[in-house]
């Protein structure tokens, strides 16, 4: 299942932060505004941001380029048999495909969306 990993590699980059992705922008960006306020808080974060990196990676690690065979262990006593799963669908790559390209532009482009964003945030400036 090529295809199905590439999206899960792509996905997952997204999730953990890394650059050129749609969350890695915000993610240092709320990170660098709270710490003068809040340095702990910012501590928790980070540790839950390597956190979040290892499941994803041990989880892409263990589903796509785990041991080879017809059969693996899902649960105990249960057992999937990989010949069983339907190909990947054309409609289900194109939305595959069209997910993956938003978020490599928002995070390579981010002013996509911040210019919609803005004028949120400036009518909510009355919080502080």
């Amino acid at each position: 299942m090529p295809f199905a990993a590439f999206t899960f590699v792509v996905a997952a980059a997204a999730s953990m932060g890394i650059p050129a992705s749609a969350d890695s922008r915000p993610e240092i960006t709320i990170l660098i505004g709270a710490w003068k306020t809040y340095p702990i808080a910012v501590w928790i974060a980070g540790a839950g941001i390597v956190l979040v990196a290892a499941f994803t990676l041990r989880a892409l690690k263990l589903s796509f380029f785990g041991e080879k065979g017809v059969q693996g262990e899902v649960t105990k006593g249960t057992t999937l048999n990989r010949e069983e799963f339907n190909p990947i669908t054309i409609s289900e790559k194109i939305g595959a495909c069209m997910l993956m390209l938003t978020t490599l532009a928002v995070g390579v482009y981010p002013k996509l969306l911040l210019d919609r964003i803005m004028p949120a945030v400036e009518t909510m400036r009355f919080l502080k």
